[in-house]
């Protein structure tokens, strides 16, 4: 079949000036929080591949793993991911710092390159196992005070907030900065600001830019909540460093960056500020939706608990432990694949021309890969909406064998996959481990949970968890 030219693919019809960003606001039948829904029905329309504008943005919309991983066989040493604008917007305006999830080119690669050996190998969680263990454990003792006599837990979500803030504090800052166990206004005021930080993104993405004409209310709320979120991280940053040791011989990336030549103090801080901004709400959702298909899944539920007793018992969690647990692994993946991490996957911009889903497709263009719908689709998984952990297992059936190794990257891929990568899962593994040693866990609630996307995809509702203490 000849390939047929960009101006041939198709995509929902759009307006002068505005393009499609009205079919996202009170004019039309989405709105930008739920772009997920948009995009089921517009694959089931247009197929693998379609295009819609945001203003003057044409964006390409993928659905195939084989064009995706065609995207990324095909990048260079440093791939272009689209700037956040409002974050750019800030930088130039205010001086907001652009950090490794925003820079391209030279600039990324100088601070990425600093963090790739620390940060993503597959043994990098390991030396902070101990003090995040430490966090869980505290976590456990916390929800066994505050549940109430039927078990249930008030503002569950926000403890696990908590838990996700203070474990990638560790890691972040070499010490714990007190918020699992004390109600600090501190703490709550930072969960809200980086709550308004994803929302005002997510509104602005792909909406017409006002926030470049003046100072818009999205903009205001962003830099007031950006702003507050850096001096929190900072001042922590600042409070570590008063309290490091010269023959401190602890893991503490913090140090082993500031000490780095290679880059500036101002970097060093703005990589780790990042990290810990990014790991919070990121993590407590993907926990939060975990532990929503735990608690509706007993079998499930009960074949995880006893693989955790098998390896542990109701011990101590070594380096080596989660290596033994498969159906842990599993069972977050699972989770990872109905409640997709972030809004639709990852994106770049090309950086040569590509023949994708029968198109050209110029150099300079924008795609979008859309993991989340993929994930949910008949085309790609048997029993989409069901959650089966076995079907990421070596073992497991015909029926229920991994797809396409592009249909599910949560993480993103290659050398712009996810920094915090191995810290957030370890974080989830302790976790549940931890809970499931000590409680039987039940949702009470028969109301679906839905997504909200924040750049980071959220939870639509409140977390309902009933816990149920075990006896040995």
């Amino acid at each position: 079949m000849a390939t047929q030219p960009f101006s041939a693919l198709r995509g929902p019809r759009c307006l002068p000036l505005f393009g499609n960003v009205l079919d996202y606001s009170r004019f039309g039948p989405y709105t930008f929080d739920r772009m997920h829904l948009a995009k089921e029905k517009n694959y089931i329309k247009y197929g693998d591949i379609y295009k819609e504008k945001f203003g003057p943005v044409v964006v390409v919309q993928l659905f195939n793993p084989d064009d995706i991983s065609s995207v990324l066989k095909n990048e260079g040493k440093l791939p272009i991911r689209p700037p956040l604008p409002l974050l750019k917007a800030a930088n130039r305006r205010d001086g907001i710092a652009l950090g490794l999830g925003s820079l391209n080119g030279e600039d990324w690669w100088k601070l990425r390159k600093t963090v790739q050996k620390p940060l993503m190998h597959h043994r990098a969680g390991a030396a902070y196992l101990p003090a995040q263990e430490k966090v869980a454990d505290e976590f456990m003792n916390v929800l066994d005070t505050i549940k109430d006599l039927n078990g249930s837990v008030a503002n569950f979500e926000e403890l696990i907030l908590r838990y996700t803030m203070e474990s990638i504090g560790t890691v972040c800052f070499n010490k714990r900065i007190g918020v699992l166990d004390e109600n600090k206004k501190e703490s709550r005021e930072l969960f809200d600001s980086i709550k308004k930080q994803f929302a005002a993104v997510q509104r602005t993405y792909f909406a017409f830019p006002w926030f470049e004409l003046y100072r818009s209310e999205a903009y205001r709320e962003f830099l007031a909540a950006k702003t507050f979120s850096d001096k929190f991280a900072k001042d922590c940053i600042i409070s570590s460093r008063r309290e490091l040791t010269v023959d401190d011989t602890s893991p503490n990336l913090l140090k082993s960056l500031i000490d780095d030549t290679s880059i500036s103090e101002r970097e060093a801080v703005g990589i780790i500020t990042d990290l810990f901004i990014a790991g919070i709400d990121s993590t407590a959702s993907a926990l939060s939706f975990l532990l929503y298909n735990l608690a509706n899944n007993l079998r499930e539920q009960s074949r995880l608990f006893e693989e955790i007793i098998d390896v542990v018992g109701t011990g101590k969690i070594t380096a080596d432990s989660f290596d033994k647990m498969p159906y842990l692994k599993a069972c977050v993946k699972e989770s990872f694949r109905l409640f997709f991490p972030v809004q639709g996957g990852t994106t770049r911009v090309l950086d040569k021309d590509l023949v994708l889903g029968g198109y050209a497709i110029p150099k300079k263009s924008f795609v979008a890969f859309n993991n989340q719908t993929m994930c949910l689709s008949r085309d790609y998984f048997s029993c989409p909406h069901k959650y089966i952990p076995e079907r990421w297992l070596k073992r497991g059936s015909a029926s229920t064998s991994p797809p396409h190794p592009y249909v599910m990257l949560p993480f993103g891929f290659g050398a712009r996959m996810c920094i915090g990568r191995r810290f957030a899962e370890q974080e989830i593994y302790l976790a549940i481990a931890k809970l499931l040693q000590k409680f039987e866990i039940q949702e009470n609630s028969s109301k679906p949970m839905g997504i909200i996307n924040r750049v980071f995809n959220t939870p639509d509702r409140p977390l309902l968890i009933k816990l149920y203490k075990r006896s040995f």
